[in-house]
This record gives structure tokens, sequence and C-alpha cells, in this order.
């Protein structure tokens, strides 16, 4: 077999492959939400604190693997996280206690850190107009794997049960292990030298101290913590409180995904050629801000209900759709060979989204959405203000020399 060219098809894919592992990993087993806490006999919120557990690992692993990539190049570490991933996902899906649970998910969450590397590896193989064009690929297909992970694990455990889910995880992950042996390295530029401390202190201090940057990283942190609060949220309403099976919640999920984040996805790509990415972002924080509160209005008129509860969550993931693909693009802007590091903090910034809204959504209340509508329009005030403080008063290029 010959190796994988990082210019190739199959190499793109790969990065693709390698970019939505960690986005399955986290949200096909929402509809199993239920059934882990029926399982285990306990209440959902110590199964949520569980996935923090996961989150958490996956945040702070993402740190060294950035400069790990740096040193060794992309492969090896993401050989070592995809049989992190391997390993944590059988532990779970042979679970007997929440305690081994919860290492599973730790261990597991060790591995996907190195899926962050992905942006570096885009970084690695493309340049120009072409890093533009692939990185825009990427995105849409990696939101069009959002709302498929649920409808998945949806079907896998109506028909086999909340372990299928993780057992399907393991062989994705030997999937990518293949693919990865057999791969080039696409860090022509690795040294050992920059495993140094003083290196490392280096480029991240760089990093660290650059407004716009931290700006991002902070709005993509809000951002990711609304649309996870939605994911986490909505199988207590669907299922819960409404009675529908895993495998509805899964449909919908996927239904309401499809209209709205390739539709939102594709007039971004038309607008931003016309219009300042600033204005497009500011737009979708107001039209967020706004709508966030419309499930309170509706729940106080109608109660629960499965179509105004879809329909609120089309209307915020399709005005969230404005903003991945504008905050992945000024984030990584500013800077020429630092692909790993600041890969690394953004993704750390994008997990610790996830466990924020793990830790928020545990607070809200399961009889009403209330709580939950507080947490949406507080998070989008925040990446407003978080915008306007640190990335439109001052840009600059950050380079290691």
């Amino acid at each position: 077999m010959f190796p994988i060219n990082p210019s190739s098809t199959v190499m793109f894919f790969l990065i693709c492959l390698i970019a939505a592992i960690p986005t399955i990993a986290s949200d096909i087993f929402v509809p199993s939400i239920p059934a882990i806490t029926a399982f285990f006999n306990t209440h959902h919120d110590h199964v949520q604190l569980v996935i923090s557990a996961l989150l958490g690992s996956l945040t702070l692993s993402q740190f060294f693997y950035g400069f790990l990539s740096s040193a060794f190049g992309r492969k090896i570490p993401l050989i070592f996280g995809m049989v992190c991933i391997l390993c944590g996902t059988l532990v779970c899906a042979y679970s007997e206690t929440l305690t081994m649970l919860t290492w599973g998910f730790v261990l597991e969450g060790i591995g996907l850190g190195s899926c962050s590397l992905y942006r570096a590896m885009l970084r690695d193989c493309y340049a120009g107009m072409d890093f533009r064009q692939k990185s825009n690929i990427a995105n849409i297909m990696i939101t069009m794997i959002y709302p498929s992970a649920p409808m998945l694990g949806g079907y896998l455990q109506v028909f086999l049960g909340w372990q299928a889910s993780f057992i399907f995880l393991a062989f994705l992950s030997a999937f990518g292990i293949v693919l990865l042996l057999f791969s080039e390295e696409t860090n022509q530029h690795r040294s050992i030298t920059q495993l140094s401390p003083t290196y490392i202190i280096k480029a991240y201090g760089l990093l660290l101290t650059h407004p716009p940057f931290i700006g991002y990283c902070l709005c993509v942190m809000m951002a990711t913590t609304g649309y996870f609060a939605w994911i986490m949220t909505i199988p207590i309403y669907i299922i819960k409180n409404l009675h529908h099976s895993p495998d509805v919640l899964g449909t919908g999920m996927l239904v309401v995904c499809l209209l709205s984040v390739p539709i939102g996805g594709s007039i971004n790509s038309r607008i931003i050629h016309s219009t300042p990415a600033s204005s497009v972002l500011c737009s979708a924080w107001c039209a967020l801000i706004i709508s966030s509160p419309l499930p309170c209005v509706l729940f106080f008129y109608y109660g629960f209900h499965m179509s105004w509860v879809f329909f609120s969550m089309w209307l915020y993931f399709f005005f969230t759709s404005f903003l991945w693909s504008n905050l992945y693009a000024g984030a990584f802007s500013y800077f020429k060979e630092l692909a790993g590091e600041a890969g690394a903090l953004y993704s750390m910034a994008y997990s610790m989204g996830c466990f924020l809204a793990t830790i928020s959504v545990g607070y809200a209340s399961e009889q009403n959405p209330y709580t939950f509508c507080t947490i949406l329009v507080v998070v989008n005030i925040l990446s407003l203000l978080f915008y306007r403080l640190f990335v439109l008063p001052s840009e600059q290029m950050v380079d290691v020399q």
C-alpha cells in the first residue's frame, strides 16, 4: 500500500475524519442519557457530570498535543490519541459502575484531545486561497456530522442499547489508526528543540497575550456553550417530558440541523465576500440574543410541545451557523508558524465551552426552560462583549522567530 500523500484527496478525508471524531464522540450518546441514567440507577445530573469528565480531560490534553506535534509531528501524537480513544470507549462500553464509566470517559477525552491537530494539518497541507477553500469545505462537512451523530446514537440505543455507541466509536478510532499508519507526516518543520520550556513559554505567551486571538477563543467558547447546552437539554424535553423514543429525538435533530446549519453556512459563504466579517458576527449575536428567550414565551402559552422545541432549536442553530467559519478564519489569520499551538488553544476554548454547558445545564430546571434560556442569552451577550473588547480594537500578526 502506498503512503497517503499530504496533498491527496485521501489525506483531506483523513483530516475531516479526525475533525469529526470529537463531534461524534460528544453527541452520539446524547439520546442514551436517560438509558445510561437508568442503567446506573442514578440521576441525570450525575451522568452529565460524568460527561464533564470527558470534556475536562479533552480540554486539558489539547494543551500538550500542541507543542508535542511541533516537536514530533502530527502523526505520532494522533496515533497515540486514537489508541486512547479506542481503549477508553471499550472501557465505557463494558462499565458496570459509574466510577468505571468516568475513568473510561477520562481516557477517551485524553485521546480526543489529539484530534485538535486537524487544524494544524490543514495549515500544513494547504496555503493561500487553497487553504481557505479546503477549510471551508472541511467546516461544511463537519457541520453535516453534527446532526448525524445523535440520529445514529438514537437508532443504536433503540436496537442495540447505549453500549453500542461506544463500540461504534471504538471501530471508528481503529479505522483512523489504520489510515494514520499509512499516511505521511504533514509537519515538515518539526524540531525536537520545540520541546524546550523556553520555546513553549514563548509560543503560548505570544498567543495568550494577543488580544484578537484571545477574543476569538472566548467567542468560540461562548458559542459552543450555547450550542452544546441545546444538545444536552433537548433529550430532557423530548424523551423525559414528552415521552418520545431516542430515535425520534435523533431524527428530529437531524432534520433540524440539515435545515439550519447548511442553509446558514451557504448564506454566510455568499455574503462574506461583500460584507465585513465583523458585521456578520455582530448581527448573528444580536439575532441570537433576541431569539434565545423564545422557548420561554412558547412554553408559557403552550407548555412543552415537540414542534416549538425543535423550531426554537432550528432558529438558534441557523443563527449560530454564521459564527463558526468566521470565528475560525479570524482566529487563524494572525500568525504564520504557530498552527499546532494555536489549534490547541482554540480547541481548548471549544472544549471548555462544552464543559461549561454540561455544568450550567445541570442547574437548569427539567420542568421549564427559563434557566436554560437565561444561559443562552448570557453566553451570546458575553460573546458580543468579548468581540468588541478584544477583537475590534487591535489586530497584529503573531510569529515565532
